[in-house]
Protein backbone atom coordinates (compact mmCIF):
# COMPACT_ATOMS: atom_id res chain seq x y z
CA UNK A 1 0.00 0.00 0.00
CA UNK A 2 0.93 3.89 -1.17
CA UNK A 3 -0.97 5.55 1.83
CA UNK A 4 -0.76 6.65 5.20
CA UNK A 5 -3.28 7.80 7.50
CA UNK A 6 -3.02 11.30 8.46
CA UNK A 7 -4.95 12.43 11.75
CA UNK A 8 -5.18 16.03 13.34
CA UNK A 9 -6.08 16.05 16.71
CA UNK A 10 -7.16 18.67 18.95
CA UNK A 11 -7.99 18.10 22.77
CA UNK A 12 -9.74 14.60 22.28
CA UNK A 13 -7.47 11.94 23.07
CA UNK A 14 -10.40 9.44 23.49
CA UNK A 15 -10.89 9.46 19.72
CA UNK A 16 -7.63 9.20 18.49
CA UNK A 17 -6.78 6.01 20.46
CA UNK A 18 -10.37 4.70 18.84
CA UNK A 19 -9.63 5.81 15.62
CA UNK A 20 -5.86 4.35 15.84
CA UNK A 21 -6.94 0.82 16.90
CA UNK A 22 -9.38 0.50 14.13
CA UNK A 23 -6.48 1.49 11.70
CA UNK A 24 -4.43 -1.00 13.08
CA UNK A 25 -7.25 -3.62 13.59
CA UNK A 26 -7.59 -3.85 9.90
CA UNK A 27 -4.12 -2.61 8.62
CA UNK A 28 -1.41 -3.52 11.47
CA UNK A 29 1.04 -2.32 9.81
CA UNK A 30 0.33 1.27 8.28
CA UNK A 31 1.88 4.22 8.79
CA UNK A 32 0.36 6.23 11.04
CA UNK A 33 1.14 10.51 11.80
CA UNK A 34 -0.38 12.03 14.15
CA UNK A 35 -0.29 15.88 14.78
CA UNK A 36 -1.12 17.35 18.13
CA UNK A 37 -2.07 21.21 18.68
CA UNK A 38 -3.66 20.15 21.92
CA UNK A 39 -2.43 21.35 25.76
CA UNK A 40 -0.26 18.76 26.36
CA UNK A 41 0.57 15.76 24.33
CA UNK A 42 -0.30 12.23 25.12
CA UNK A 43 0.99 9.28 23.86
CA UNK A 44 -0.68 7.41 21.51
CA UNK A 45 1.59 4.10 21.37
CA UNK A 46 3.41 3.21 17.76
CA UNK A 47 2.86 6.07 15.30
CA UNK A 48 4.93 9.11 14.36
CA UNK A 49 3.56 11.75 16.98
CA UNK A 50 4.19 14.92 16.01
CA UNK A 51 3.66 17.38 18.85
CA UNK A 52 3.18 21.19 17.79
CA UNK A 53 1.92 24.55 19.62
CA UNK A 54 -1.09 24.94 20.72
CA UNK A 55 -4.30 25.50 18.28
CA UNK A 56 -2.12 25.85 15.16
CA UNK A 57 -5.33 24.49 13.76
CA UNK A 58 -6.12 21.94 10.76
CA UNK A 59 -5.39 23.77 7.91
CA UNK A 60 -2.06 24.15 8.89
CA UNK A 61 -1.58 20.65 10.36
CA UNK A 62 -2.93 19.32 6.70
CA UNK A 63 -0.21 21.45 5.07
CA UNK A 64 2.19 19.84 6.91
CA UNK A 65 1.50 16.40 5.33
CA UNK A 66 3.94 17.72 2.52
CA UNK A 67 7.08 17.42 5.08
CA UNK A 68 6.01 14.36 7.23
CA UNK A 69 4.34 12.44 5.06
CA UNK A 70 6.75 9.96 3.46
CA UNK A 71 4.29 7.81 1.17
CA UNK A 72 2.92 8.54 -2.21
CA UNK A 73 -0.60 9.43 -0.51
CA UNK A 74 -2.33 10.14 2.17
CA UNK A 75 -5.40 9.83 4.15
CA UNK A 76 -7.18 12.20 5.85
CA UNK A 77 -10.13 12.04 8.30
CA UNK A 78 -10.98 13.66 11.28
CA UNK A 79 -9.94 12.94 14.90
CA UNK A 80 -13.34 10.90 15.65
CA UNK A 81 -13.95 9.28 12.61
CA UNK A 82 -12.74 5.15 13.02
CA UNK A 83 -12.67 2.42 10.28
CA UNK A 84 -14.97 0.17 9.22
CA UNK A 85 -15.25 -2.64 7.26
CA UNK A 86 -15.82 -0.68 4.47
CA UNK A 87 -12.66 1.13 4.89
CA UNK A 88 -10.48 -0.24 2.09
CA UNK A 89 -7.86 2.41 1.78
CA UNK A 90 -6.18 -0.31 -1.63
CA UNK A 91 -9.66 0.42 -3.29
CA UNK A 92 -9.62 4.08 -2.75
CA UNK A 93 -5.86 3.68 -3.93
CA UNK A 94 -7.15 1.88 -6.95
CA UNK A 95 -9.82 4.25 -7.59
CA UNK A 96 -8.09 7.92 -7.57
CA UNK A 97 -5.19 5.99 -9.83
CA UNK A 98 -8.06 5.03 -12.64
CA UNK A 99 -9.33 7.91 -12.42
CA UNK A 100 -6.74 10.49 -12.80
CA UNK A 101 -7.71 12.35 -9.10
CA UNK A 102 -6.04 14.70 -7.19
CA UNK A 103 -8.54 13.57 -4.15
CA UNK A 104 -10.75 10.81 -3.62
CA UNK A 105 -13.29 11.97 -1.01
CA UNK A 106 -15.15 9.09 0.65
CA UNK A 107 -18.27 8.27 2.40
CA UNK A 108 -19.32 9.27 5.95
CA UNK A 109 -21.90 7.07 7.29
CA UNK A 110 -24.89 8.80 7.34
CA UNK A 111 -23.79 12.01 6.00
CA UNK A 112 -24.05 13.13 2.45
CA UNK A 113 -22.17 16.31 2.03
CA UNK A 114 -20.55 16.12 -1.52
CA UNK A 115 -21.65 18.36 -4.25
CA UNK A 116 -20.78 21.13 -7.05
CA UNK A 117 -21.07 24.81 -6.85
CA UNK A 118 -23.28 27.21 -8.97
CA UNK A 119 -22.52 30.71 -8.46
CA UNK A 120 -25.18 33.56 -8.86
CA UNK A 121 -23.55 37.08 -8.45
CA UNK A 122 -22.28 36.85 -4.37
CA UNK A 123 -24.29 33.81 -3.76
CA UNK A 124 -22.65 30.63 -3.57
CA UNK A 125 -24.99 27.86 -4.41
CA UNK A 126 -24.98 23.67 -4.07
CA UNK A 127 -25.69 21.21 -6.21
CA UNK A 128 -26.09 17.11 -6.21
CA UNK A 129 -24.79 17.95 -9.96
CA UNK A 130 -21.82 15.57 -10.50
CA UNK A 131 -19.65 16.54 -13.34
CA UNK A 132 -19.00 12.91 -14.60
CA UNK A 133 -19.58 9.26 -13.63
CA UNK A 134 -17.37 6.42 -13.85
CA UNK A 135 -18.07 3.15 -12.56
CA UNK A 136 -17.54 3.88 -8.65
CA UNK A 137 -16.22 6.90 -8.63
CA UNK A 138 -18.66 10.49 -9.34
CA UNK A 139 -16.55 13.65 -9.98
CA UNK A 140 -17.74 16.65 -7.57
CA UNK A 141 -16.52 19.94 -6.82
CA UNK A 142 -16.67 19.20 -2.95
CA UNK A 143 -16.60 15.89 -0.94
CA UNK A 144 -16.64 15.61 3.19
CA UNK A 145 -13.19 15.80 4.92
CA UNK A 146 -12.38 11.64 4.43
CA UNK A 147 -10.06 11.96 1.53
CA UNK A 148 -7.25 10.17 -0.19
CA UNK A 149 -4.75 12.61 -1.27
CA UNK A 150 -1.36 12.82 -3.72
CA UNK A 151 1.01 13.70 -1.20
CA UNK A 152 2.48 16.17 -3.65
CA UNK A 153 -0.16 17.81 -4.35
CA UNK A 154 -0.63 19.95 -0.82
CA UNK A 155 1.80 22.22 -2.46
CA UNK A 156 0.15 22.82 -5.35
CA UNK A 157 -3.56 22.98 -3.35
CA UNK A 158 -2.46 24.58 0.05
CA UNK A 159 -5.11 25.27 2.87
CA UNK A 160 -5.30 28.52 4.37
CA UNK A 161 -3.08 28.55 7.56
CA UNK A 162 -4.97 31.11 9.27
CA UNK A 163 -8.29 29.11 8.75
CA UNK A 164 -7.66 26.98 12.17
CA UNK A 165 -11.48 25.47 11.65
CA UNK A 166 -14.49 26.15 9.41
CA UNK A 167 -12.12 25.68 6.40
CA UNK A 168 -14.30 23.31 4.59
CA UNK A 169 -16.24 25.36 2.38
CA UNK A 170 -12.54 27.88 2.09
CA UNK A 171 -10.87 25.29 0.74
CA UNK A 172 -13.22 23.80 -1.81
CA UNK A 173 -14.08 26.90 -3.15
CA UNK A 174 -10.82 28.45 -3.63
CA UNK A 175 -9.62 25.56 -5.69
CA UNK A 176 -12.44 25.11 -7.43
CA UNK A 177 -12.14 23.94 -11.23
CA UNK A 178 -8.19 23.29 -10.51
CA UNK A 179 -8.35 20.14 -7.56
CA UNK A 180 -9.91 17.44 -9.87
CA UNK A 181 -12.05 15.51 -7.07
CA UNK A 182 -13.83 12.54 -6.98
CA UNK A 183 -16.23 10.56 -4.32
CA UNK A 184 -17.10 7.28 -4.07
CA UNK A 185 -19.25 5.48 -1.57
CA UNK A 186 -17.67 2.06 -2.10
CA UNK A 187 -14.94 3.46 0.88
CA UNK A 188 -16.77 4.36 4.21
CA UNK A 189 -15.99 5.04 7.56
CA UNK A 190 -17.94 5.88 10.82
CA UNK A 191 -18.52 8.80 12.43
CA UNK A 192 -18.13 8.44 16.54
CA UNK A 193 -17.23 11.85 18.34
CA UNK A 194 -16.68 12.31 21.86
CA UNK A 195 -16.55 15.83 22.88
CA UNK A 196 -15.73 17.89 25.85
CA UNK A 197 -16.49 21.58 26.95
CA UNK A 198 -12.87 22.70 26.39
CA UNK A 199 -13.22 21.20 22.97
CA UNK A 200 -16.28 22.62 21.39
CA UNK A 201 -15.54 26.14 22.60
CA UNK A 202 -12.44 26.15 20.14
CA UNK A 203 -14.91 24.35 17.70
CA UNK A 204 -17.32 27.32 18.18
CA UNK A 205 -15.01 29.43 16.17
CA UNK A 206 -16.23 27.86 13.05
CA UNK A 207 -18.26 30.25 11.61
CA UNK A 208 -15.67 33.24 11.76
CA UNK A 209 -13.64 31.79 10.09
CA UNK A 210 -15.67 30.68 6.95
CA UNK A 211 -16.89 34.11 7.61
CA UNK A 212 -13.12 35.67 6.59
CA UNK A 213 -12.54 34.00 3.62
CA UNK A 214 -16.56 35.01 2.27
CA UNK A 215 -15.80 38.05 3.05
CA UNK A 216 -12.29 38.38 1.34
CA UNK A 217 -14.15 36.86 -1.55
CA UNK A 218 -17.33 38.79 -2.10
CA UNK A 219 -19.14 36.12 -1.33
CA UNK A 220 -22.54 37.00 1.12
CA UNK A 221 -24.46 34.04 0.93
CA UNK A 222 -24.28 29.97 0.73
CA UNK A 223 -27.17 28.24 -0.45
CA UNK A 224 -26.24 24.50 1.05
CA UNK A 225 -29.30 22.07 0.80
CA UNK A 226 -32.26 23.96 1.71
CA UNK A 227 -30.20 25.78 4.32
CA UNK A 228 -28.64 29.41 3.40
CA UNK A 229 -25.49 30.80 5.47
CA UNK A 230 -24.84 34.62 5.62
CA UNK A 231 -21.94 36.62 6.38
Amino acid sequence: MKTTLLIKTFERPECVRNLISSARGKYPHLPIVVIDDSRKPTDFGDVEYIYTEFDIGVSKARNMAAVVVKTKYFFSCDDDNVFTPGTDLELAERLLEANDLHMLTVKEIGNKFYGCYLQEGDTVIYSRENRGVNGDVALYDFGPNLFLMQTDRVRDFPWDDRLKTGEHFAYFHKHWGKLKIGFTEKVSMDHRPIDNEFYLGFRERSAKFRNLYMKENGITAIRAFGKTITV
